[in-house]
């Protein structure tokens, strides 16, 4: 009996350990996610409309003080009504530099939104990548885009870049998996080609939107994973630019 009577104890000892462990790592988990959402909003001060007079032209947001503390950066991309107003950060030589990276350069759980390395500024299909954090940041709030009531009344994405704004309204939403080939086409060169896509990613959306996008309007997919880092299945909201 004393034996039983002590492996109980031991086991007690060692699942109320657990859950205390469980307990303080989820505390920290939560306050390094609202540390590093802080810290983007500092960032998001830097990025100031710019003067809407007349005479004025130029970018809506000026990034130049975020390119200034980090070359990296290429754009901003920003959700009215969403924590998603985040730099855009491009490494073609190292692909997923900032999937754990902060924007400032340390280890971060969140990463730095970033864009396809085959893709740039020119390219007519721009794909930018962020991860789907429990927290509700990052990309976490694309999800909403899954209601097409909240897609009609949301439908503009903006993305800055150092000389130009550019709108994008989306068509489309869809789950894919990470090798579907839409990630594929970075440059849809011909009419022909990019039809061919509009109407592959219009089969694979969640409803119809009744748009279709006509070339040559650049087409932006804002990408995130469906299940945390399980990057198997894939949440995209696809957009084509506003004239």
């Amino acid at each position: 009996m004393k034996i039983k009577f002590n492996i109980y104890n031991v086991l007690i000892l060692l699942l109320v350990a657990v859950f205390l462990f469980s307990g303080f790592m989820l505390v920290k988990t939560i306050i390094i996610g609202k540390k590093e959402q802080a810290d983007f909003e500092q960032i998001a001060t830097l990025v100031k409309p710019a003067d809407p007079t007349p005479e004025k032209t130029g970018p809506e947001r000026d990034i130049s003080a975020v390119l200034a503390q980090n070359p990296d950066t290429i754009g901003w991309i920003y959700i009215k009504d969403t924590v998603i107003d985040y730099p855009v950060m491009h490494t073609p030589l190292e692909p997923q530099k900032y999937l754990r990276l902060s924007f400032g350069g340390q280890k971060s759980s969140a990463g730095t939104p970033f864009m396809d390395y085959r893709c740039n500024l020119d390219s007519n299909h721009i794909l930018i990548y962020a991860h789907n954090m429990k927290n509700g940041t990052m990309f976490n709030q694309l999800r909403w885009y899954r209601s097409l009531e909240y897609l009609r009344n949301n439908p503009i994405i903006e993305f800055h870049t150092q000389n130009k704004t550019t709108k994008y309204s989306v068509f489309a939403v869809a789950t894919l998996k990470g090798d579907d080939p839409w990630y594929l086409n970075t440059n849809l060169e011909t009419p022909q080609e990019y039809q061919k896509q509009i109407e592959y990613i219009k089969s694979k959306a969640l409803f119809e939107t009744g748009v279709t996008p006509q070339y040559p309007a650049k087409i932006l997919t804002l990408s995130t994973c469906v299940n945390g880092n399980d990057d198997s299945e894939r949440y995209i909201v696809v957009a084509a630019e506003v004239n």
